[in-house]
């Protein structure tokens, strides 16, 4: 639909620099949780890690003390038990990190008094294991996370004991890492989370003892942080378990805090969930996304995890750059409006420029024409969907000579 303002004798420009997106914030509700304290079957005794297998909807967390990774179906149903407590094929001391290839029905699972990875097929078959002792390449000390790109098949190990992230291919063959003990860029304090975006193939680390994130290409080459000790937002008290979700925005497991916060690929601060009331989480340790939104959450503290639905607003998209410079009077601006998931449809999109509000109706394909005042115009774009949820505005600054 196109929308315009009367202008008699106008230039027309169209924009055709890089798409502008507004990264949704998404909407949480508590679904339940399903684990007691104890060690029998569906019981925990300090649950560490969660991972799911989207193609099948099964969900395996680690359960640390006990030395096992137990098997949930979505709905918490308890499924099957892997492991046992030991030092042979298939068993362990201290389960911990747990991630899972779907698409190689892969389930991996640090091994952290054993100072070792341990392979799965997905029904719990062992299939092989890595690693021993040390700080050499390939050695472990207290492997504490763990992640894998489910393009490559890369998996990345973080190790509090040495400080650093080690990556290695689909079979354990060692590739590459990078870290060492201290504050700086690069360097870790504790790293107890790792998450990887198979999209870009950043990697995402958190610092238990730095209370902050880093952000490193797929080879360990620095890009980024953010955080600092303390309890606002973008701050943390021993961020543990972290995630990448949809449209890379990244989920940090707060421990101290009692929460989970999210943040944009950048590290802008989102929205977080958990706290006091339905939901309360006690000591988050990890999440897990599955199918069709749903969320899992480690509530370390309660000795449970947590089933939490999350539901995105539409995402609004401004074709061209950010900021731009013209010498015309009018500006085509340009774009989409959508769910990542293709529902609830459009009902609206609106434009607000210099305060005047244009409006699409029923459209995901969107364009209006506007009029530019010299000087600088500040551009504002919403998607409203039937639900009446409605997007993070997706911004652009013009400036007219």
């Amino acid at each position: 639909m196109k929308l315009s303002v009367p202008l008699a004798f106008a230039i027309t420009l169209v924009a055709t620099l890089s798409s502008v997106v507004a990264v949704p914030i998404p909407a949480l509700s508590y679904l339940g949780s399903f684990g007691k304290s104890g060690s029998g079957n569906g019981q925990f005794n300090f649950p560490y890690a969660v991972a799911t297998d989207v193609s099948t909807g099964r969900v395996y967390v680690s359960d640390f003390n006990n030395s096992r990774v137990e098997v949930f179906d979505s709905k918490g149903k308890f499924k099957a038990t892997i492991g046992s407590a030991g030092i042979g094929d298939g068993q362990f001391q201290g389960a911990g990190g747990v991630a899972v290839r779907a698409s190689g029905s892969h389930l991996y699972v640090t091994d952290i008094y054993n100072d070792r990875v341990e392979l799965f097929d997905t029904d719990g078959t062992f299939r092989t294991a890595w690693g021993t002792p040390g700080a050499l390449a390939g050695s472990f000390n207290g492997p504490s996370a763990i992640a894998v790109n489910s393009k490559t098949g890369n998996v990345y190990v973080c190790e509090q004991g040495n400080n650093r992230v080690q990556i290695f291919d689909a079979k354990g063959n060692y590739l590459g890492g990078w870290g060492s003990p201290g504050s700086g860029k690069g360097q870790f304090d504790q790293p107890d989370g790792v998450a990887v975006n198979s999209s870009t193939g950043d990697v995402y680390v958190s610092e238990f003892g730095g209370d902050r994130i880093q952000r490193f290409n797929e080879t360990g080459a620095y890009k980024g942080q953010w955080g600092s000790l303390g309890g606002g937002d973008g701050q943390f008290k021993g961020p543990m378990g972290l995630a990448v979700g949809t449209l890379g925005r990244v989920f940090v497991a707060d421990s101290g805090n009692s929460r989970v916060q999210i943040f944009d690929a950048d590290g802008n601060y989102l929205t977080q969930f958990g706290g006091s009331g339905a939901g309360q989480i006690k000591t988050p340790y990890a999440i897990a996304f599955g199918q069709n939104g749903l969320t899992y959450v480690v509530d370390n503290g309660r000795s449970r995890v947590q089933r939490w639905q999350l539901t995105d607003p539409p995402v609004v998209t401004i074709t061209g750059g950010s900021r731009r410079v013209t010498s015309a009077s009018r500006l085509t601006i340009r774009g989409t409006a959508r769910h990542s998931t293709g529902s609830p449809s459009i009902r609206s999109v609106t434009a607000t420029v210099n305060q005047r509000q244009y409006i699409a109706l029923g459209t995901t394909a969107w364009k209006f024409i506007a009029s530019l005042r010299h000087g600088i115009n500040k551009i504002s774009v919403v998607a409203t969907d039937t639900s009446g949820a409605t997007s993070s505005p997706a911004s652009i600054t013009v400036i007219r000579r």
